[in-house]
């Protein structure tokens, strides 16, 4: 059977937020970070876009020659700079083998369900 409707996209607001946040949950996902825009299908919220709207920081440090110290370094630099830029928040992808994933969380990450991460270059 084809699906002939029709999506629309709609700005997120303080209104339809907590609907989005209701409906993620309720389909086993708890990250609803930084939205800007809820999809709409039939009259209901079936998801949201965050376009631009978290910074996402790659890092890779040398697993043999740094240590989680050093990791923190980094990451109290980098959430210091985008602090200052006017970040409310930010996205950093950590592989699950890496030697930093046990620290994130409690450095007050959360684990989003995410996965893998997927980039695409557009020129």
């Amino acid at each position: 059977m084809i699906d002939n409707a029709i999506m629309e996209i709609r700005p997120a607001t303080r209104d339809n937020i907590g609907y989005v946040i209701d409906r993620a949950k309720e389909d086993g996902n708890s990250g609803v970070i930084a939205a800007t825009d809820v999809i709409m299908k039939e009259g209901k919220i079936i998801g949201y876009l965050g376009i631009n709207s978290m910074p996402y920081v790659q890092v890779w440090m040398h697993t043999k020659e740094s240590k989680i110290r050093d990791a923190m370094q980094i990451l109290t630099f980098i959430e210091g700079t985008l602090a200052r830029q006017g970040a409310e928040s930010v996205a950093l992808p950590c592989h699950e083998s890496s030697n930093y994933t046990p620290y994130l969380e409690k450095l007050g990450y959360e684990r989003l369900n995410y996965d893998c991460v997927f980039a695409k270059k557009l020129r």
